[in-house]
């Protein structure tokens, strides 16, 4: 077997593994109503998840939400405060 083909074999194995289910990002928000006082978070991988976010932004006050889907751009989170100055804090 020449160099190109063990290659050719070697990357059909690696995508041979199973393949993860798809999850739908808007069944992991918060049922609560969001605040007046949301600051929006972009950059996001597509496996971030809601509870991460909630600890990483209770730092800066009391996380309201955390709607980790927004229509459009999936990579994107809105987590609102319960204060003008937390959500300030977490800017």
């Amino acid at each position: 077997m020449g160099k190109r083909a063990r290659e050719e074999v070697d990357e059909e194995e690696e995508f041979a593994g199973e393949v993860p289910e798809f999850e739908d990002p808007c069944l992991d928000n918060d049922d609560g109503e969001p605040s007046a006082h949301s600051v929006s978070v972009g950059g996001l991988s597509f496996d971030t998840k809601r509870k991460v976010l909630k600890k990483i932004f209770k730092a800066f006050g009391t996380v309201v939400t955390v709607r980790r889907y927004v229509p459009g751009a999936p990579r994107r989170a809105d987590v609102s405060y319960s204060s003008a100055d937390e959500m300030k804090a977490a800017i």
